[in-house]
C-alpha cells in the first residue's frame, strides 16, 4: 500500500475521496453501524457515488462499491475508468482526511470483514460436537 497525505493526491483523486465522504451520510447501516462511501470515475470524468445499504438478511446487504456500480449502470454509465478486476486503484481516507491510502484491490482482499469486526457471536451457529 502507498500511504500518502491528502495534499499529495491529484485533484481528481481528491474529488473522488470528497464524493465518497459525502456519500457516507446516506449509508443505511442499522446493524453494523459501518459507514461506507464509494465514488467511481467514468472515462468522461463523471464521478458517481453511493453508500452501503444493510438488511437484516446479510445476503441482501449491498456494499457501497456494488451500489455505485449498480447506480452507474442504471444511469447508462458503463465506462468506469478506475474499475479493473485485475488491478483497481483504491483511494481510501478517514472522514477527517487526515490519512489517505492509495492501494490495489489485491492488497485489501486479505483484510477481514467478518463476525469479529462486526462483534457478532456466531458460536450458536456452529454444530455441536457429538458426545459419546
Amino acid at each position: 500500500m502507498n500511504d500518502t497525505t491528502y495534499g499529495k493526491l491529484t485533484s481528481v483523486q481528491q474529488a473522488l475521496i470528497e464524493a465518497a465522504a459525502i456519500a457516507l451520510e446516506t449509508a443505511y447501516n442499522p446493524y453494523s453501524h459501518f459507514y461506507v462511501g464509494c465514488a467511481l470515475l467514468t472515462s468522461t470524468g463523471e464521478i458517481i457515488s453511493a453508500s452501503n445499504v444493510e438488511n437484516a438478511v446479510y445476503g441482501s446487504t449491498i456494499c457501497a462499491e456494488r451500489m455505485a456500480l449498480g447506480k452507474a449502470n442504471s444511469m447508462g454509465r458503463r465506462d468506469i475508468v478506475a474499475l479493473a478486476v485485475v488491478d483497481i486503484e483504491l483511494l481510501l481516507a478517514v472522514p477527517q482526511r487526515t490519512r489517505t491510502i492509495i492501494s490495489a484491490i489485491s492488497e485489501l482482499l486479505p483484510l477481514p470483514f467478518g463476525p469479529n469486526e462486526l462483534r457478532v457471536d456466531i458460536t450458536r451457529f456452529r454444530p455441536q460436537a457429538k458426545r459419546a
